[in-house]
């Protein structure tokens, strides 16, 4: 019953990793690449010997940065995979009717195959990225716990699934035209987030923060040190984690209320 969204959500997360492969492949090979041999005086030798010195220090790097990098490669799986109930509502509601299961229920199970492939991506994403730090990068690179980590790695963990929310339950409803949600939410997120951190007047900036309420990448800003990753100031981490959940929450029942409205 379930079969095609699964088979769905499998090529996509097949076609994630082979193409993650090779961009692990292609850096690797990049980063074993033999030393540059040239002749310089005792000068330069002896600058170049302090260089490699300086090289070699140690730098604590939270593991929070590297995770919500993977956050945000899963939301791309979460945008490419936000049209599984527009589609079934386009040219296939005749026989998604037929299925025998509530539309709740329907809703529900569809959501959390492609759910489950958005964690899995970040996993894996999160993964291919820690390989050449510990293969190439464990001498200059030491992962360090970061601030509030536990509760910062489930808010960026819980981001890409109330991304998920958000594009399903905006368009559950429609008929082939999930494509311009899945094409407008990233450029109009974005832009909210710059709009939000430019120097405009008070009111303008109140009112940029009213509509950044509803913007699911503001909770999932994270700084540490010189990194920022989203680009605008990140609020409370206990908020911001309350509020993605509500957006699942509030993504799920948006999805469910359309779908059960729908006439075939």
């Amino acid at each position: 019953m379930y079969y095609k969204e699964y088979l769905r959500a499998r090529k996509s997360l097949a076609i994630f990793i082979l193409v993650a492969t090779c961009l692990l492949g292609i850096s690797l090979l990049i980063s074993m690449g033999g030393p540059v041999v040239v002749n310089i005086g005792d000068d330069q030798k002896a600058a170049h010997d302090a260089a490699r010195a300086a090289a070699h220090v140690t730098v604590g790097i939270p593991w929070l940065e590297f995770f919500g990098a993977a956050a945000l490669i899963a939301a791309v799986m979460s945008t490419v995979l936000g049209s599984t109930l527009a589609q079934e509502n386009d040219g296939h509601l005749e026989l998604a009717c037929t299925k025998p299961v509530s539309r709740t229920q329907y809703v529900a199970t569809a959501m959390a195959i492609d759910i489950a492939a958005v964690v899995l991506t970040q996993l894996v994403a999160f993964a291919f990225i820690l390989v050449p730090i510990y293969l190439f990068g464990h001498r200059t690179i030491h992962l360090v716990q970061g601030q509030d980590a536990g509760v910062n790695a489930l808010r960026l963990a819980l981001f890409p699934i109330a991304w998920y929310a958000v594009i399903v339950g905006l368009s559950a409803g429609t008929r082939g035209k999930a494509g311009i949600v899945q094409g407008l939410i990233w450029p109009i997120t974005l832009a909210l987030v710059a709009l939000r951190e430019a120097p405009f007047s008070t009111a303008w900036h109140d009112v940029l923060l009213a509509l950044n309420a509803v913007n699911p990448l503001i909770y999932a800003s994270y700084k540490s040190g010189h990194v920022n990753i989203i680009g605008a100031t990140p609020l409370n981490v206990l908020t911001s984690t309350v509020m993605l959940a509500v957006f699942v929450v509030a993504g799920w029942a948006a999805a469910t209320l359309q779908w059960r409205r729908v006439e075939a």
